[in-house]
């Protein structure tokens, strides 16, 4: 294995973990410590905030990655311009949260909290625009280390909350004082590695910019517009603790995907899917199979124990009021279906890297536009009489729809994508998983360890550490396997 590569991967993956993971445990105290409809305040913020990150972004921190991975000289122009781009809307964006919030008649209390919170996500996003920079250069420590100092900031200060009993405004202090953090510690690794943004007063390479991201921008907009209609609706049909119980679900999702995406599409893996598809269309087939079999991997070494868990892993995890006054079955259906949506997830993120690395963005918007007509008629209709289970189905079908849409346009630029090959060398090891985590009558804990184990070792020893070590290989990445079938 490559171990610039290895190390690279480990640097985001333990950032990741540590950042969100510290994110995922400030929201498990603040869930304890905190009313049940303070809770459903603090994290219907955090879902409004989403909107100012995608709005300050619109696409432009992946296309800046595409551009500097194919043109490392380019790095301090193309940071500088994807700084200047950022600053202007994320300025329009923030004003646009504020101004919904007093629009909406919401009280003193919450504009307060989607300030707060906006404030945060503002200083988030230019973070993310400096991790696109180290993302292209293969230069991953930076941004492992800004995540770790984001996680230990969050982390902190929500055992501060907790402990002095602070309320909920202290907690959305503490999401803008993470960022701020964060953001201190990419300007200062930046300038250290000579990756120092270049600004210049070229508008039409601003414009160019957001032109050529718009469709990404919109694609996220529209995904992140239907991911909070489901926010709304639970509120209006259901109530605030229902929103918090809707959103502890989403967030184990949530958390599993950051395994993958951002940690290794658009990050570690990137620029070699980028020099792949330039190389030819075989060697991108190649890749995208041995993508494919490992995330794959990876969703079922998650999948199998959390669902032979049930619901004693959330009830765990965010403690016995996690239900919210939801019956238990709706909480568990919702549960059940967006474990089900991670290996969907992660191959929607396998093919969306795919398309911004053949740089054929513009048809990600029809797509997008598509499954969010299907996701909000589906909502508008189904979560009145169903709730959560509705809104987690709806969630599921979108992503569904959209990587099956992503994957049929993949495979007419590539003539083929290789993906078929590596689910069908997997799906033996994940039958062997699946009947020793759900069949013995053991206690939870035992089937959990029992399935992910079982699996674990018949793909290992059928071929999966080849394939690791293809994937994280440095000289033979993109090149035909002799022997494999990558065409589907």
């Amino acid at each position: 294995m490559s171990r610039g590569r290895v190390r690279n991967s480990a640097w985001m993956l333990g950032g990741q973990l540590v950042g969100k993971g510290a994110f995922f445990a400030s929201l498990m105290i603040y869930s304890r410590c905190l009313g049940d409809a303070e809770f459903g305040r603090l994290v219907f913020s955090v879902a409004l905030g989403v909107f100012v990150l995608f709005l300050s972004d619109m696409g432009a921190t992946l296309v800046t990655t595409r551009r500097i991975a194919a043109s490392q000289a380019t790095a301090a122009s193309a940071l500088g311009d994807a700084i200047q781009l950022r600053a202007f809307l994320a300025s329009t964006a923030y004003l646009l949260l504020i101004a919904f919030g007093l629009l909406s008649g919401y009280s003193t209390g919450q504009i307060y909290l989607l300030a707060m919170v906006g404030a945060g996500v503002v200083l988030e996003g230019f973070s993310e625009t400096y991790f696109a920079a180290f993302r292209a250069t293969e230069t991953m420590q930076p941004e492992g280390i800004a995540r770790l100092t984001e996680g230990i900031v969050c982390l902190g200060m929500a055992v501060t909350v907790a402990l002095a009993g602070l309320g909920v405004e202290w907690a959305g202090f503490a999401y803008a004082l993470r960022s701020a953090a964060s953001l201190a510690v990419c300007m200062v690794c930046a300038r250290s590695c000579s990756i120092v943004p270049a600004f210049g007063s070229d508008r039409s390479k601003l414009t160019g910019l957001l032109r050529e991201s718009l469709p990404l921008g919109v694609m996220g907009l529209l995904l992140v517009s239907t991911q909070r209609l489901d926010n709304l609706l639970v509120m209006n049909n259901c109530g605030e603790a229902a929103v918090g119980s809707y959103q502890r679900c989403y967030r184990i999702y949530e958390a599993l995907i950051l395994v993958v995406a951002p940690t290794l599409l658009p990050g570690a893996l990137f620029p070699d899917l980028c020099r792949a598809v330039r190389r030819s269309p075989e060697s991108a087939r190649a890749l995208i199979g041995n993508m494919t079999e490992v995330f794959l991997a990876i969703s079922a070494l998650a999948c199998i124990p959390l669902l032979a868990a049930g619901l004693d892993l959330p009830r765990l995890v965010w403690g016995p009021g996690f239900l919210g006054g939801v019956q238990v079955d709706r909480i568990l259906w919702t549960y059940r279906i967006f474990i089900l949506a991670i290996p969907v997830t992660y191959m929607f993120h396998v093919f969306l890297a795919t398309v911004l690395a053949l740089d054929r963005q513009s048809i990600v918007l029809p797509v997008f536009a598509a499954a969010v007509l299907l996701q909000m008629a589906g909502n508008l209709a189904l979560i009145p009489r169903f709730g959560l289970p509705a809104a987690a189905s709806m969630q599921f079908m979108t992503v569904f729809f959209s990587t099956t849409l992503m994957w049929w346009k993949v495979r007419g630029f590539l003539s083929g994508t290789g993906a078929s090959a590596g689910l069908r060398r997997l799906i033996p090891s994940a039958a062997l998983g699946s009947l020793a985590g759900f069949a013995p009558p053991l206690p939870v804990p035992v089937r959990m360890v029992l399935g992910a184990g079982v699996f674990a070792v018949s793909w290992l020893a059928m071929g999966g550490r080849r394939r690791v070590a293809d994937l994280f290989g440095s000289s033979r990445q993109g090149e035909r396997e002799p022997g494999l079938q990558y065409l589907d």
